[in-house]
Formats: structure tokens, sequence, C-alpha cells
């Protein structure tokens, strides 16, 4: 969370990017700020990265790694999932009082918990 980049993190996020090819991975970011957005696409660090693997909050980037899956090994789905538990208990208990917008944007996150959750039940017999 940060609403600055200078050029020696942009040249550092480039070849961290260039690393993780190398292992088969992917950079994915979530919350970017406006300036931090333009810096990237200026760049072109933001092409390297990818449209698909920018996302607009933390919580929809672990949604959409989940449900591609993506996870590995059994460790990796105990966590998961018992993340995903929690952080649904806390959006059942925030859904007690909240109306208008908020309670839309609650609902919503429940419903992407709650296939997330299923989703990671796929995983148990890898």
């Amino acid at each position: 969370m940060s609403n600055q980049l200078d050029v020696p993190s942009v040249d550092m996020l480039a070849e961290l990017i260039e690393e993780l090819k190398q292992r088969n991975a992917e950079m994915w970011l979530s919350r970017l700020h406006k300036p931090v957005y333009d810096a990237l696409e200026r760049s072109s660090v933001l092409q390297e990265i990818g449209e698909k693997n920018i996302h607009s909050r933390m919580l929809e980037s672990i949604l959409v790694y989940i449900t591609q899956g993506k996870l590995d090994g059994r460790e990796d789905i105990v966590v998961v999932r018992d993340g995903l538990k929690m952080t649904l208990e806390v959006v059942e208990k925030l859904l007690a009082h909240p109306t208008g917008e908020r309670r839309e944007v609650l609902e919503a996150y429940h419903q992407k918990l709650t296939e997330a959750l299923r989703a990671t039940e796929s995983y148990s017999g890898k």
C-alpha cells in the first residue's frame, strides 16, 4: 500500500518478475494506487505482470488464485481452507447489522468465500 513508486523500485519489481518467471511463478498485485499503476504502466512492468494479475482487493486475488486451481500440496490447501473459514466467520459477524452498499459488498464477499471454500474441497483427492 504505497501511493509512490520511484525508478529504482520499478527496476527492482522488473527484476523480481524475471526471477519469478524463472521459477515458473507469477507476480500478482492488488490495491494499486493510481500513481503506482501509472508508473508501472509507463515502465511496461505492468505488461510483464499482466492485467489479469492486477486485482482491486487482496481478497479478490486470493479467491481468483484458489478458484483457478493453483494450490500445491495438502499443507497449502489446509492453510488456505482455515484462512477462508476464519474470513467467512468475520464477514458473517459484519453482516449482522450493515445496510445499503456495505451490506451488498459483504454479501458478495460471503458468496465468493463460500464458493472458494467449496473449491478447496475438490483438492482433497489430490
